[in-house]
């Protein structure tokens, strides 16, 4: 079976996933106080600060250290992550315009203001929608080991049932169980045991295809949702 990788969200650990929430939700408060100063400084016609009139603004700004800094690498290739950094570039370049014409002492056209507003706007919605799949990652992931929860495990089959029935492609669902599991805590604890699920879970989730979905069942149950595969493709890849 393939091995191919899309472009959705992420391959993150619960503490990777928390820190793009405290980063983003921070850059969203630092942001929304730059707003308001700079709005400030367009209706009282005072001088404008040297950061907004510079070319690379985006870069220097807390939220840009961040996004240009130590990101996940693999949030890097997420598609919303790539839209933020564009709507954050085109936001301050509409603003460095407006800058430039305070400091010259010119009229600012409604229009030109207006794209700087809505240009705002979107660079806002950007960060808000990608916190939201962050959010969304923590609420509906197992903090022990990574893959997804028992919770969502129902909806998300059903919708791959109706997407099988629709399309007339195959899908495998699988149960996999760790024989022995009881005697490893029994014998080496419960510590032991939760690296032993840790290890198991990032195991399947590294070697099967991104689009393939993994479900911590119940205590050492998962089940393995592989669309677009036949009973013979699924067999070779539980084993």
């Amino acid at each position: 079976m393939a091995r191919k990788k899309d472009k959705k969200f992420p391959a993150l650990n619960t503490q990777e996933a928390e820190e793009i929430v405290r980063e983003l939700g921070r850059a969203l408060d630092v942001h929304r106080e730059w707003t308001i100063k700079f709005r400030t400084m367009l209706v009282c016609r005072t001088k404008p600060k040297a950061a907004d009139l510079n070319a690379g603004s985006h870069r220097k700004t807390v939220f840009g250290k961040w996004y240009f800094g130590g990101v996940n690498p693999n949030l890097r290739d997420h598609p919303n992550f790539k839209v933020v950094g564009k709507n954050s570039r085109l936001m301050h370049d509409a603003a460095r315009r407006l800058a430039r014409l305070v400091l010259d002492d010119a009229d600012i056209k409604p229009a030109q203001y207006q794209t700087f507003i809505k240009s705002n706007d979107r660079f806002q919605r950007s960060v808000r929608k990608l916190l939201s799949e962050a959010w969304d990652f923590l609420r509906f992931t197992d903090p022990l080991t990574g893959v997804m929860t028992r919770a969502t495990m129902k909806p998300r089959l059903e919708a791959e049932q109706e997407r099988s029935r629709r399309t007339g492609q195959p899908c495998a669902v699988a149960m996999m169980d760790l024989d022995r599991f009881k005697k490893v805590n029994d014998t080496h604890g419960h510590r032991a045991g939760d690296r032993v699920l840790k290890a198991i879970a990032g195991y399947a989730h590294d070697n099967l295809r991104r689009y393939d979905q993994v479900f911590r069942y119940g205590g050492e149950e998962f089940v393995l949702l592989l669309p677009n595969t036949t009973i013979i493709n699924a067999k070779r890849v539980l084993d």
